[in-house]
């Protein structure tokens, strides 16, 4: 059978969504379109799927998960567009793809007549998903790092204001996490030369390590610069880990070999 011509608004919905997976079905399932980088997904050609109902069609049966499915009816009835997020699928190999779906209801032209149709667009999202779960991994890690060992984890903005200030060591100096976000650096710091100096240094690009005194602790900080797409600095972002058991470790040895 012929390709029906596609919707008005059809051009702009797949400029916008820039789809992998692009399908037309009625209400009853028939696929009246589908796209051949969508078909090749599936291990399929576009004339392998047009015109077959799609959830009995041995190539792509079993792989569009249900929801999909039982949303054609009321995308197509109540005239609702829906989204599902990170929809998982299984691609011509059987591997799970991550495929973030919009569905549209459209009309198509069929034997001179208007009929409700659904469009699917689906775009891969996998990579994005994997990314994600790499981020809140290290987001976990991040967390259990600053909540058990004594550090600071701290962060600033071109300008050296706290965007991050967190951990285990903070509480040792009365001070709570998140207590100096928003406030400068260089207030906070504005008696201490040594931090001023290194604070100066990051924030022109350039990475510092210093051991300082504060309250009767001391920490020894490592930091980096942070910089811009456009390679200008955005920002700076350190550890700072208590090293007060070693600095009076240091100061023993040192007093008895002196006696010695």
């Amino acid at each position: 059978m012929n390709d029906p011509a596609p919707p008005p608004n059809f051009a702009r919905i797949a400029a916008d969504a820039v789809p992998d997976i692009l399908w037309i079905v009625d209400g009853n399932g028939l696929c009246h379109y589908f796209n051949q980088t969508g078909a090749q997904f599936f291990g399929s050609t576009v004339q392998g799927l047009v015109g077959t109902f799609l959830t009995k069609n041995p190539l792509i049966a079993g792989k569009f998960p249900m929801r999909i499915v039982e949303l054609r009816r009321e995308v197509i009835e109540q005239r609702q567009s829906r989204y599902l997020k990170h929809v998982a699928i299984s691609d011509a190999a059987n591997q799970t793809q991550h495929i973030d779906v919009a569905l549209y209801p459209v009309e198509i032209e069929l034997g001179g007549k208007p009929r409700p149709c659904m469009l699917g667009v689906g775009r891969r999202v996998t990579e994005l998903v994997a990314l994600e779960a790499r981020v809140n991994a290290e987001h976990s890690l991040l967390e259990t790092v600053t909540r058990n060992a004594p550090v600071i984890v701290w962060a600033t903005d071109a300008q050296g204001v706290f965007t991050l200030h967190t951990g285990l060591a903070l509480h040792a100096l009365g001070v709570q996490s998140g207590e100096l976000a928003g406030q400068s650096a260089y207030k906070a710091f504005k008696h201490d030369p040594l931090v001023i100096q290194q604070l100066d240094s990051l924030l022109s690009g350039k990475p510092a390590q210093w051991v300082s005194e504060f309250k009767g602790f001391w920490h020894e900080s490592t930091a980096t610069p942070l910089f811009d797409a456009d390679g200008r600095v955005a920002g700076s972002i350190g550890v700072s880990n208590d090293v007060t058991a070693r600095r009076l470790a240091e100061a023993r040895m040192t007093q008895l070999a002196y006696h010695d």
